[in-house]
């Protein structure tokens, strides 16, 4: 029986493929800034170089053992042939985070499916729940207003500004000198969003969301209300965007993980980069709406804390488009508070922030920004 493919034309076809794999990846990285990818090129090297030995194999036992050598060389070929498949995929995804910003859904994100879509949805003449917020109570504003965490011009200013356009959200940047700094901050605001009926959505790469669960609901329960805490927190879900980028094999992450899904909606685990960051905001979002029964989008607390912190294995760059992208839309889709919280932030990328809130909080030294900003 007559070979199809030799060893010699996998040999060349699968270095030709490393080349590409090298050659595209380090023209990407270098183009965008973003150096995770030199860590997707590992599992291609790998096909190939089993695809290769396969290969390799196949040709020294030729005449030794012409079946091992077939079914060698058969291996060898499908090994390559899974190789290409997945730098398809591979490159796909890229252009899905590159052109969409969200590591999934590549499907749904093609042009004419989204067109589709939107044309489905002007059909029906009805508007989406993401389409239809529901303003800030003028319960939790009241409330707002007697947090001690929060500068009472500061907010009058941002409250003042957003009168102007009620349908948009606030947003809001608050730099934190430690964990306890942070930590009462971010209890005070939530449980003000829980008191009035609100959800809280909490995204942290700085570290595990459990800790800033425990602190709710101990600062929620030392309080001794009425309202049942499992009841409070079926209105809280939380983002891991630390584990998937620091975590690396260690197994407590997992079993924290679970725990905190006892006292939150769910605990969203984020894919690698600030795409899949991204991409978790929007599952979380939609875990948010499976357990909303307002029949209009119910306000949220939305909380970002330590994303600066992927800085170390991504690029400033990244970061800044991240922040540029996040802030402006959120403040578009209405009925959110929008909370970004850094600890550590180079002096470039706190002046984006400021630029894009309408109220900055420098709680290391107590300097307040009153004036409100705009993007």
């Amino acid at each position: 029986m007559p070979t199809i493919i030799t060893p010699e034309d996998i040999f060349r076809n699968g270095v030709t493929l490393l080349a590409f794999v090298m050659a595209f990846y380090a023209l990407v990285a270098k183009e965008r800034k973003t150096p995770y990818m030199v860590h997707s090129v590992y599992r291609i090297i790998f096909v190939v170089f089993m695809s290769l030995g396969c290969s390799i194999a196949s040709s020294c036992l030729k005449n030794i053992n012409p079946w091992w050598s077939e079914k060698l060389n058969i291996g060898a070929a499908l090994l390559l042939g899974f190789g290409m498949l997945y730098v398809y995929i591979k490159i796909w995804t890229e252009q899905n985070r590159h052109l969409c910003y969200r590591s999934d859904q590549l499907l749904l994100n093609l042009f004419i499916v989204r067109w589709v879509v939107e044309k489905w949805s002007l059909f029906k003449g009805k508007t989406a729940y993401e389409h239809n917020p529901m303003r800030l109570p003028p319960a939790l504003i009241s409330s707002l207003g007697e947090s001690e965490s929060i500068p009472k011009e500061a907010l009058d200013a941002a409250l003042k500004h957003h009168v102007a356009s009620e349908e948009m959200s606030i947003a809001a940047f608050f730099k934190t000198n430690t964990l306890i700094q942070t930590d009462q901050l971010l209890t005070d605001l939530a449980i003000r969003f829980l008191d009035t009926g609100c959800f809280v959505q909490y995204t942290c790469c700085s570290r595990h969301p459990i800790e800033f669960l425990l602190q709710l609901k101990h600062a929620w329960q030392s309080k001794q209300r009425n309202a049942d805490w499992k009841k409070m927190a079926k209105r809280i879900v939380l983002v891991d965007g630390y584990t998937p980028h620091f975590g690396f094999t260690d197994t407590i992450y997992r079993e924290r993980s679970k725990q905190a899904e006892l006292d939150c909606i769910k605990v969203v685990s984020s894919k690698p980069t600030f795409a899949g960051i991204h991409t978790s905001i929007a599952r979380a979002f939609n875990f948010i709406k499976s357990n909303d029964t307002e029949g209009v989008r119910t306000p949220t607390l939305v909380i970002y804390e330590g994303c600066n912190a992927l800085t170390d294995i991504e690029s400033a760059e990244q970061y800044r488009v991240f922040v540029r992208h996040v802030i402006p839309s959120e403040r578009l889709w209405g009925g959110m508070f929008t909370v970004f919280v850094e600890s550590s932030v180079s002096t470039e990328s706190e002046a984006l922030i400021n630029s894009l809130v309408s109220m900055s909080v420098d709680m290391t030294t107590g300097k307040t920004d009153n004036q409100p900003k705009t993007a």
